[in-house]
């Protein structure tokens, strides 16, 4: 069960990183 949160929460964070620097090209 922790693993499949921490594992959730890891995805999460990179999904939200490459859609902000897909917004953001110039400072990627």
């Amino acid at each position: 069960m922790f693993d499949y949160i921490t594992s959730g929460i890891v995805a999460a964070c990179l999904l939200a990183y490459l859609g902000w620097a897909m917004f953001q090209p110039e400072k990627f």
